[in-house]
């Protein structure tokens, strides 16, 4: 780690100073969250585009942390426009994700007993596992797509290789956030889903935590690949990302 870098605690610290900046920003994430998990009990034309809202809103959230970092104001009109641009590539991460989330689930479903505790412990320990896997693998490609690329290839290059060369500096951007949702959902999970503390966890705490860390993340990344004020969001379709900046470490 370079010599006088913040630490992971210190970014932690930059992030929650950002909802002071932007205070509605925690408030918009926890409905959206809220909104796609109740899905089914939604009108589906709401229900849906809560959903496809909040893919792009995944890309806005990092560029408004970047906003704040630097003292920039953000604006209602940005924010849509952004969104906008962020969904199809954040839609894609999500099907590439979800797809290679299949095989496992069929061999869970077809080898675990339905109902009772050994079924939902097995999806639990499995939800766990790829709880993980993914949110180890995706730290810095999600903020890739964010600041640097729209394609998703550039980003997966970038974010991997991101882990691999800024070890073990960037190890708790990595591993905290991961292993912290995995509590949550052990912590959750056992209790009836019907269960209003447990309810109130799901779609308040998990999502406030997890914007937390994406602050955080956000912040480290920033230091190492240098970007504009509006990041990627309206980067050509066909353009590629750049190569690594001189030195590995440059303050955005």
């Amino acid at each position: 780690m370079p010599g006088g870098e913040p630490s992971f605690w210190n970014d932690l610290r930059a992030s929650a100073a950002a909802w002071v900046r932007f205070p509605w920003l925690p408030a918009v994430s926890v409905a959206l969250t809220g909104a796609s998990s109740l899905f089914d009990g939604l009108a589906w034309p709401v229900g849906f585009s809560s959903v496809i809202f909040t893919a792009g809103w995944i890309g806005t959230e990092r560029i408004c942390y970047l906003r704040a970092f630097r003292g920039r104001p953000i604006t209602r009109g940005e924010l849509w426009r952004m969104t906008r641009s962020f969904i199809l590539r954040y839609a894609a991460l999500g099907a590439v994700l979800s797809l290679l989330t299949v095989p496992a689930i069929i061999v869970l479903a077809a080898t675990t007993p339905a109902g009772g505790s050994t079924a939902v412990d097995g999806f639990l320990l499995y939800a766990s596992v790829v709880g993980v896997v993914f949110g180890v693998t995706c730290t810095f490609i999600t903020p890739a797509l964010a600041f640097t690329t729209r394609r998703l290839r550039d980003a997966a290059r970038i974010g991997l290789s991101m882990i691999r060369t800024e070890w073990p500096a960037c190890a708790g951007y990595v591993l905290v956030p991961p292993i912290a949702s995995v509590a949550i959902i052990w912590a959750v999970g056992p209790w009836n889903e019907a269960d209003l503390m447990s309810r109130l966890i799901t779609l308040t705490c998990a999502p406030l935590l997890n914007l937390w860390f994406k602050g955080a993340t956000a912040a480290f990344y920033l230091r190492r690949w240098e970007t504009g004020d509006d990041g990627a969001a309206f980067v050509a379709r066909a353009a590629r990302a750049p190569g690594p900046p001189p030195g590995g470490d440059v303050q955005g």
